[in-house]
């Protein structure tokens, strides 16, 4: 076991503790610095020396320095270069040191920052909290890169089994002795400012699947086992994206399976596509503001109770039969009738069911919303998409980790 020991040395007559504070951490810092720059001296000594024994072939030319960003501040290191004819130069001390010029915890607080609020606060942050000056543009390129290498990993389950028709996953042969909740699927998108030069907003689309809802307050209820997909991408390549992402999150491929949308069109089409066996179920808000915006007051209370009284037929019959003494105008009845001829296949309701797709609105306000559309905020597809595929990410690990707290309740 190694012991790093520090020396503190605070200037006297300081008389708030806010003062004390500072320079209490400023001298700490500095401390921390001049500790670890001497360990990996001593590091750099012994690891080189064992080098020159096992590898004869190199010889020793010199110390290189290089300068590291960590948690306490900046370090610069000049460690032992060895060079070998034919073959790429060896520093000893790389093998210890952090790939990048950031340390992996100095990154990790970068990106979880980022994925909260702009970057250049976030870079403020970063110098304020921690002293250490890491740039807003640094941040995002820090982010694209991870960024780009989740979106692989998700784009390699796409090709699994969309390409290499190989959708079989471990959930599938599991077997349960009691009957399992069925698994709810809601999407919708949201439109956001656009950076690209041929248009003024494009559409995010983001899809949430979860298994039940838990009652955890005298108002508050909480989706269990929620998971958020999120991208800029067009409708058929996110519906397979999220469909693998669903099989890679636990999604069996068998037990039933509900497909809540406010029935709009590329919702249809990604649900007819990915989730054929999906019970489909139009977002009741949904089709209530819609009839609403033709409907009288007393014609909305006769619906309403329609909805769970009658066949979709009747309901829709009922409806076109109320239009039909309305001073409309042909497009106005044509766009109700069309969009309930679309969606007639999912108006299928009952009282004690969900029937209703706040989940993914909510979803939406907290993933894109308050990230990705606050004022003055504008992208491109590309840096959208990674940045929300990093926070995919960490609010499904923090969803996972509440479910769990919750998990008594079921």
């Amino acid at each position: 076991m190694e012991t790093i020991s520090l020396q503190i040395h605070v200037e006297e007559g300081i008389d708030n503790f806010k003062d004390f504070e500072e320079e209490l951490i400023k001298a700490l810092r500095q401390e921390i610095v001049l500790v670890i720059g001497r360990y990996l001296e001593s590091l750099d000594e012994e690891w080189s020396n064992r080098f020159e024994q096992e590898h004869l072939d190199y010889h020793y030319c010199g110390r290189v320095s290089r300068v590291i960003r960590f948690y306490y501040g900046e370090l610069r290191i000049k460690r032992r270069r060895y060079r070998c004819k034919g073959k790429r130069d060896i520093y000893p001390l790389d093998r210890f040191l952090p790939s990048g010029i950031l340390s992996e915890k100095l990154n990790t607080i970068a990106i979880e920052l980022s994925t909260e609020i702009p970057y250049a606060r976030s870079s403020r942050l970063v110098r304020e909290i921690l002293g250490v000056t890491l740039s807003g543009k640094g941040i995002w390129r820090l982010v694209q890169r991870r960024g780009l290498e989740e979106r692989a990993v998700q784009e390699s389950e796409r090709v699994r089994i969309f390409e290499g028709a190989r959708d079989s996953y471990p959930q599938d042969w599991q077997r349960h002795e009691e009957p399992q909740q069925p698994v709810y699927i809601e999407l919708d998108g949201t439109m956001v400012a656009s950076r690209e030069s041929d248009e003024e907003r494009f559409e995010v689309k983001s899809g949430i699947m979860y298994r039940d809802i838990q009652r955890i307050g005298k108002t508050r209820y909480r989706l269990m086992d929620k998971t958020v997909y999120s991208s800029a991408d067009n409708s058929v390549v996110f519906s397979e994206r999220f469909y693998a992402f669903c099989r890679s999150h636990g999604l069996p491929n068998h037990g039933a399976r509900i497909f809540i949308s406010d029935g709009a069109g590329w919702l249809r089409t990604s649900a007819e596509y990915v989730f054929p066996q999906a019970q489909k179920r139009l977002d009741l808000y949904h089709l209530k503001k819609a009839c609403s915006k033709v409907l009288s007051e007393d014609e909305m209370g006769i619906v309403s109770q329609m909805i769970y009284d009658s066949s979709t037929e009747e309901l829709i019959e009922t409806i076109h039969t109320m239009l039909q003494s309305k001073e409309l105008t042909f497009q106005e009845q044509t766009d109700l009738l069309t969009y309930l001829s679309q969606n007639q296949d999912s108006m299928n309701y009952s009282m004690d069911a969900r029937n209703g797709s706040g989940g993914i609105e909510k979803n939406i306000g907290i993933h894109i919303g308050r990230r990705c559309k606050r004022q003055g905020m504008s992208w491109t597809h590309e840096g959208i998409n990674n940045l929300l595929a990093l926070r995919d990410k960490k609010l499904n690990q923090l969803w996972g980790e509440t479910s769990k707290k919750y998990e008594h309740l079921r």
